[in-house]
């Protein structure tokens, strides 16, 4: 009896030694996300046809960690019509397939460009992507008075270009907008 109560204490203490450590906080931080513009008035005003906006992200885990993952969520616009008529992904890094990640225990930020697609309807340049894909990590780290590691992998073709980007980012002065590197 004295084994069982013993085992069923110490299993209870584990218990709830792992959720105390797997838990967090509810905060609502800021994320940035090139987001999709359209119209025929907004071709003079944003002339790639996306503009890098600050945008509120309910973390419902938040470890005191910028939210980098959040860059790639996918981004419903508010709309006027009604609730039936979705308006679609509006975030141009989900809608071109990049995935981010930020794991908990370090400072590394991975961007993910196996996927790297043109979105539906939109004639834009990959490059394009990439640089506001890494503009918005940029301004989630200068916000945060952050400076990740990127590691930026992709198709393999393409690996020695990525490698570029990466000590590009890695050098860049965080006040400053990033700039693709010259190739």
């Amino acid at each position: 009896m004295t084994l069982l109560k013993t085992t069923l204490l110490s299993l209870a203490t584990s218990l709830l030694l792992c959720i105390d450590a797997h838990s967090g906080v509810s905060a609502v931080v800021i994320t940035y996300q090139p987001i999709i513009t359209g119209g025929e008035a907004t071709v003079i005003e944003t002339p790639k046809g996306f503009t890098i906006m600050a945008v509120p992200f309910l973390s419902y885990h938040f470890h005191g960690k910028p939210a980098y993952n959040a860059i790639s969520l996918p981004h419903e616009l508010l709309t006027d019509a009604p609730r039936s008529v979705r308006s679609g992904d509006a975030n141009l890094v989900s809608a071109a397939g990049v995935l981010i990640s930020a794991p908990l225990d370090d400072k590394t930020v991975y961007v993910r460009f196996e996927n790297l697609r043109k979105p539906q309807g939109f004639d834009i340049d990959l490059d394009d992507v990439a640089e506001a894909t890494l503009e918005c990590i940029r301004r989630i780290a200068h916000d945060a008075n952050d400076r990740p590691k990127l590691k930026i992998s992709g198709k393999s073709s393409e690996e020695g270009k990525w490698q570029l980007w990466e000590k590009s980012f890695a050098e860049h002065d965080l006040t400053k907008p990033f700039k693709r590197p010259k190739i």
